[in-house]
């Protein structure tokens, strides 16, 4: 009986020996799932296929497990009728199943049908598709507003800077006159921008003005009022005029003018006035080149003779008896 009891104990000893070996061996890594499975089976299905979408399933762990990303695969289904409509697409079916274009006819493949596209243009694309009014130096670009589609409404919204100031308009107008027109120089005006801007180059305009006299001289050149009722003939093939002689005029200060009738005075006659003994002054213009022979001769009062600078050429005894 001792021996049983002794043998049974040893057996209990090494029983728990075991157990106890085993409890304290190497223990095995906790499990990570990674959901990236693309698995097509039904246990991971989403939602079916439709006329309008392919069928979604959830992606899975090696272990079976199921994540809660998705992806689409297979085709899109065909249309199901109910009650005369599509169940999904709300697509009616057609009276003559044979009709080609009939969607129900399980020979022809169809595209699905999507709802109709109602437009929202609420989205502010800058690009030159949109672009309505480029920027200038008032006002920033204006764009068109756009719709997800790409078509673009009437509504607009302004985007960037406005640009700087280009003074390149030439306009010859009152408000950009920097100096008016004098009879040796035309009007100058100050080069704009096209909102107006006067910026500070300049550019000439228009024609020279005619002299301008206050108390009988130009205000801007000094020249002496021109006599009246001179005498004159046209010369060079009738571009240029030449004093003859005193005509009319009883100036005893004679001022030739540099042009008559819009031609230039070039020259002054032989003998033109010649015994002009009341004659005590002349101005003779720049425009004059030419005084021809005898031109002044016996003016013996002619005191003070005031030559134009663009003399070429004086004829002989022209200024003869002249006591300046």
């Amino acid at each position: 009986m001792k021996k049983i009891v002794l043998l049974l104990c040893s057996m209990l000893v090494l029983c728990s020996l075991s157990l106890g070996l085993t409890a304290c061996g190497p223990k095995e890594p906790e499990h990570t799932h990674l959901y990236e499975k693309e698995v097509v089976e039904a246990k991971f299905l989403k939602s079916e296929a439709t006329c309008g979408a392919k069928a979604v399933y959830y992606k899975s762990c090696d272990c079976g497990e199921k994540g809660t990303e998705t992806f689409e695969t297979g085709e899109v289904a065909s249309h199901v009728f109910e009650n005369g409509v599509c169940k999904w697409c709300s697509t009616p079916e057609s009276s003559n199943p044979s009709d080609p274009s009939n969607p129900s006819d399980p020979s022809k493949p169809s595209d699905p049908i999507l709802p109709e596209h109602t437009h929202v243009f609420d989205n502010e694309v800058v690009s030159e598709d949109y672009l309505k009014d480029g920027a200038t130096c008032t006002s920033k670009a204006v764009y068109y507003k756009s719709c997800e589609c790409g078509e673009f409404g009437d509504d607009t919204f302004e985007y960037g800077n406005t640009l700087e100031h280009t003074y390149d308009k030439l306009i010859a107008e009152d408000e950009f006159l920097s100096s008016g027109a004098t009879c040796k120089a035309k009007a100058v005006y100050f080069k704009s921008c096209v909102c107006g801007a006067r910026g500070t180059e300049t550019f000439e305009a228009g024609s020279i003005a005619a002299h301008s006299y206050e108390n009988d001289e130009c205000k801007w050149c000094g020249i002496s009022l021109p006599s009246e009722n001179l005498a004159y003939e046209l010369i060079k093939d009738g571009t240029e005029y030449q004093v003859v002689g005193a005509g009319t005029c009883e100036d005893v200060k004679i001022v030739i003018p540099d042009t008559y009738l819009d031609k230039p005075v070039t020259a002054i006659k032989d003998s033109a006035f010649a015994n002009k003994q009341n004659l005590i002054s002349v101005v003779i213009p720049d425009s004059v080149e030419v005084i021809g022979n005898y031109a002044f001769k016996y003016c013996n009062g002619l005191a003070n003779v005031q030559l134009g600078s663009g003399v070429k050429s004086i004829g002989m005894y022209a200024f003869e008896d002249a006591i300046f």
